[in-house]
């Protein structure tokens, strides 16, 4: 596991009193212990810090990687090559000139890499690395772009934490940084974590006297937040977000109902819906920045739910739920389900394994029977003849694949809900 920087590199200023570019010196203060770091580079300030194993600088071929190199052989008295460093800025400036039709060879940004690795005292066969981007002008760039910062995450390995500086470069740089780390991550290839993303807050140096160092993570956490709110009232996943809240009773309800929902254990998911509605009336919700957004949300969820007191009525209304989000399989299961103990409730049958079984029998009976539960049977055996296809994968057989998509699911449910409300029932 290594603590990995990636920090973008702009162009710099120019000076009146020397032709050389330079960021301007700035007293960087990590406000949380006070310590502060003068320097010119963020990314210095930041390795000192956190005492980062490596650093993956990006930036474009304008970029001053010539400056990079003098100031990171000077702190380490490092032999300082004049000859490379005219070299350097000689390519730069020739990209400049030449309507960008050369670029610097990546061995030139090799010795960089060497002087950054004995700044931070990087000893292992993993090094520090650059990486030249376009500016991103137009799309083409851009999803060159995508492709380099593939590349640097190809650079990492499981358990590695990440820390982002946006400070410097283009504003596009590191806004396209942050959206790349959060697909990266999203992706779930490498066990990686982003785990700070700071940016030094040059707008309030006259006023500090310093540039304070301000730790942006919160805000990747909306991402988070995005993608498990749409997880759980797609998909019924709350994993992501059982992980985001901060009461222990709710998280664990939520990876509860998770489980639950997708192993098709219903007994136990109408039980943990109801230790989530009891929860939820008795938190804060305003405690939460983000939660207090998604607390009708899964109130909303849980209302569907939690006053459904037939276990019939519960399997069909689960079975709706899955159809609206997709989940065929499942909807067909409870769908069939709900049917066998509708008919284990109507004759007083306790519901277990035995009088499930004798309720089957009853559907596969061709005996007559009122209107209603010979429309049920039918409805039963045609629904029972999808699930059994899906259950043993065999396809759609003789139906047509948007038939099997699925033989008229929002169809099927109506009548079945029909049935099951029948005054005739009482079901509730």
């Amino acid at each position: 596991m290594s603590k990995i920087l990636i920090s973008p590199l702009g162009t710099g200023t120019y000076s009146n009193k020397t032709p050389d570019r330079n960021y301007r010196v700035a007293k960087y203060c990590f406000e949380e212990k006070g310590t502060i770091y003068e320097t010119p580079f963020m990314s210095a300030a930041i390795s000192e810090y956190l005492d980062i194993d490596r650093v993956f600088l990006v930036g474009t071929q304008k970029s001053m990687w010539e400056t990079v190199y003098e100031y990171y052989s000077k702190k380490t008295n490092s032999q300082f090559d004049e000859e490379y460093w005219y070299k350097l800025a000689g390519s730069i400036e020739e990209f400049n000139n030449n309507n960008n039709n050369t670029s610097i060879d990546k061995l030139e940004l090799n010795r960089i890499e060497r002087v950054i690795d004995q700044f931070i005292n990087n000893i292992s066969d993993r090094s520090s690395k650059c990486f030249i981007i376009d500016y991103g002008m137009n799309e083409e760039e851009l999803w060159r772009n995508f492709d380099i910062f593939m590349k640097i995450f190809d650079c990492l390995e499981d358990g590695d934490e990440i820390y982002l500086d946006i400070t410097h470069s283009f504003r596009s740089i590191p806004l396209f940084m942050y959206l790349m780390m959060n697909f990266a991550t999203t992706l779930h290839k490498k066990n990686i974590e982003l785990v700070s993303v700071y940016y030094g807050m040059f707008e309030v140096k006259n006023d500090l006297g310093h540039v304070p160092v301000v730790d942006l993570s919160p805000l990747f956490k909306i991402s988070e937040w995005i993608r498990g709110v749409y997880d759980f009232l797609n998909y019924g996943n709350g994993y992501i977000i059982s992980n985001l809240i901060e009461d222990n009773k709710i998280s664990k309800n939520l990876e509860n109902i998770s489980d639950l929902l997708n192993i098709n254990y219903l007994n136990g998911l109408k039980q943990q819906i109801k230790a989530l509605d009891k929860n939820m009336k008795n938190i804060d919700k305003l405690n939460s920045p983000v939660f207090k957004y998604l607390f009708n949300d899964i109130i909303q969820f849980v209302n569907r739910f939690k006053n459904i007191k037939s276990d019939a009525l519960f399997q069909l209304e689960i079975s709706s739920w899955y159809f609206e989000n997709r989940r065929y399989s499942n909807g067909y299961i409870c769908l069939v389900e709900s049917i066998i103990t509708f008919m284990c409730e109507i004759n007083n049958f306790e519901i277990n394994k035995f009088n499930k079984n004798r309720a089957k029998e009853m559907l596969f009976d061709k005996a007559n029977d009122s209107e209603d539960i010979e429309e049920l049977k039918y409805i039963f055996n045609a629904i029972n003849k999808i699930r059994i296809d899906i259950a043993h994968a065999t396809g759609p057989g003789d139906r047509s694949a948007s038939n099997i998509k699925y033989a008229k699911e929002k169809y099927y449910y109506d009548k079945v809900k029909k049935i099951f409300k029948s005054k005739k029932y009482h079901l509730e």
